[in-house]
């Protein structure tokens, strides 16, 4: 009787959660003097959860009064300490407003019902911040859609990618980054170079095996030079582990970095990188890319996707790619046949690096204006346009 009552569940409650939540529909909204709430996982050390947090805190920087909701609760994912004060529910949800939520498509439905948002809460706008990494929208998301009053994305590329399966508004809405001043410090003796990657974005699609390559041609033997491998949630993916292991076993001059960092230790370990390597396959955004940018760094990166809604050759390193079918050994991205993405030319970045270590001072104006550009492009007022417009 159990295993029976729970296939009902299975099958009945996500339609009842669906009716409960209710279809939206479009409506005008005035933003001043209503309340402002942003959702997301504000606890989780992710590309999603720093999303929330840097809306949170660019519409607070700008004048607006907003309540940050943390939903990492809901989905077991809990493995950051968000230093400002946060709510795990919605609060008086019959007052209305307007709900910020940082959930990608698969993860809205359950992000509105468990934080108490109903069909009867009519006085709501629900914008949904949806980033996505491919040029084939998702299967899946244009249900989730039918919750949202509009939808808020980092980039034109994610835009494209989801406007062949969303009727409602979609606004580029980048991320504001460098919200925190950073101090510049004197160069490093050696050439600290970085890499980094989430497990459940896919090592596939950042291509962290690329980066390794491109550092070994750039250095077959040590030098002064440094590597930090930045990797997280490897515990899922033991093949990828021993992959890395095998390239960088003997080099002392590559450290694998699998802890979660606190926001200060991350701050300084963009600042103290001189270089990113970001040959990836796809980015939504790129969010590392912007952050090592912005503290006046060199990215190397990949010249195709969501990053190339802030860089351009006189602020990065960008690197000449061939478009290739997704072949993703870790399941991330494996679900749309005919979806590509890029295959970076690791050469050239190899090359890139060298001639960084021997000709550092003559990439200075690089560096200035990879700060300039993050100032410009992606300021924490985009999120007020975006919210009166």
């Amino acid at each position: 009787m159990s295993n029976l009552f729970q296939k009902v569940k299975r099958r009945i409650g996500p339609k009842i959660i669906r009716v409960l939540i209710g279809k939206r529909s479009p409506r005008p909204f005035s933003v001043p003097n209503k309340r402002i709430v942003v959702a997301g996982l504000f606890n989780t050390a992710s590309g999603i959860g720093e999303s929330a947090r840097l809306c949170f805190e660019g519409l607070k920087q700008t004048g607006y009064k907003v309540e940050a909701l943390d939903v990492s609760w809901v989905f077991n994912m809990g493995d950051f300490e968000y230093e400002n004060a946060h709510a795990t529910a919605l609060k008086n949800p019959g007052s209305g407003g307007t709900l910020i939520l940082h959930l990608n498509g698969p993860e809205t439905l359950s992000g509105l019902w468990r934080i108490g948002f109903r069909r009867w809460h009519k006085n709501w706008k629900v914008i949904g911040y949806w980033a996505w990494e491919l040029p084939i929208p998702p299967p899946g998301w244009k249900t989730s859609a039918r919750f949202l009053d509009e939808i808020w994305v980092p980039s034109r590329f994610v835009k494209e990618s989801l406007e062949p399966i969303v009727s409602i508004p979609i606004k580029i809405v980048p991320h504001a980054v460098g919200l925190t001043a950073i101090d510049e410090r004197p160069r490093n003796t050696q050439l600290q170079c970085l890499t980094m990657a989430d497990g459940l974005s896919s090592f596939e699609r950042k291509n962290i095996v690329g980066a390794l390559e491109a550092y070994i041609r750039a250095f077959p033997v040590e030098t002064e030079t440094k590597l930090i491998v930045k990797c997280r949630n490897l515990e899922a993916n033991s093949s990828f582990l021993k992959i890395v292991d095998k390239i960088i076993f003997g080099r002392d001059d590559i450290e694998l970095v699998t802890e979660v960092l606190d926001a200060e230790a991350l701050e300084s370990l963009f600042a103290t990188s001189d270089v990113l390597i970001s040959l990836h396959r796809a980015e939504g955004f790129g969010l590392t890319i912007a952050e090592i940018m912005q503290a006046g760094n060199i990215a190397i990166c990949t010249a195709w996707s969501g990053n190339m809604e802030f860089v351009s050759k006189d602020s990065a390193c960008l690197i000449d790619y061939d478009l290739i079918k997704v072949n993703d050994p870790y399941n991330v991205y494996n679900s749309q046949n005919d979806a590509v993405w890029a295959d970076p030319h690791i050469d050239q970045a190899a090359e890139f690096l060298k001639d960084i270590y021997h000709r550092r001072a003559a990439y200075d104006p690089l560096r200035d204006k990879a700060r300039q550009a993050i100032k410009s492009k992606l300021s924490p007022e985009n999120y007020g346009k975006a919210l009166i417009n």
